[in-house]
């Protein structure tokens, strides 16, 4: 059993409040407090951005939960989240890759990959995904590539990612795939996302995660699992 199941109900949440919970959940999945107000600073924030924007959709009557207007220092609360999410949860879905990638290109072509995964805080995983964000033209690592003597001003920022983000490792992931980019450009992806995206990222998530908690050794009881409500399709 998970350490907790956090139920996604599409039938009654807009598809970007359905996504601010799950980016709520991977970046605080054991603090209930932090979660729900990172949720609503996402929230507040968005609403606020798209009526600067859309002035004629600004003065539509549009469905808001009172409670919102009551949410206290959204600025911080969506800077401290989005600092765990590129700082924490997008390196460990980086060092998740390569051995998923090397499983998943396994089992598609029944062939063995001729590269070798690299362990997810291995030095050369750490190298690897330095280079990657000190030079931001290069999108992705699969960590096949550091060389060594490489420039590691971010090792210890990659080594303090992988532990905490463990438990929503298959969250971060999905999560990852599904944002273009270096980073979470989180009032276009919010703008775009629907129902059917928030539902692949679920799907996704729940396909790999037992064999990344098998993996990486992650515990039943120390992972989140994020499911859609029932009779949801």
């Amino acid at each position: 059993m998970p350490w907790e199941t956090v139920t996604i109900e599409l039938t009654k949440l807009k598809p970007y409040e359905a996504a601010a919970r799950i980016l709520a959940v991977i970046a605080y999945p054991y603090e209930a407090s932090e979660c729900e107000h990172f949720a609503d600073a996402i929230l507040v924030w968005f609403l606020r951005k798209r009526a600067l924007t859309f002035n004629d959709w600004a003065r539509v009557p549009y469905p808001i939960e009172p409670r919102l207007f009551t949410v206290e220092d959204v600025e911080g609360g969506l800077k401290r989240g989005l600092k765990i999410l590129n700082r924490r949860r997008w390196i460990a879905a980086r060092q998740a890759a390569p051995r998923f990638d090397w499983f998943w290109e396994y089992a598609t072509t029944g062939h063995k990959p001729k590269w070798q995964p690299v362990a997810p805080t291995s030095e050369a995983m750490i190298d690897a995904i330095s280079l990657d964000l000190e030079e931001p033209r290069r999108r992705e690592t699969r960590g096949r590539k550091a060389g060594k003597g490489a420039v590691v001003a971010k090792s210890n920022e990659i080594r303090l990612a992988w532990t905490p983000s463990r438990p929503v490792l298959h969250l971060c992931w999905a999560f990852h795939r599904a944002i273009p980019g270096d980073g979470v450009n989180l009032g276009d992806f919010l703008e775009n996302i629907n129902a059917k995206e928030v539902l692949r990222i679920i799907a996704e998530a729940q396909a790999v995660a037992h064999l990344l908690r098998g993996e990486f050794q992650i515990a039943d009881s120390e992972w989140i699992s994020v499911v859609p409500a029932s009779g949801i399709n």
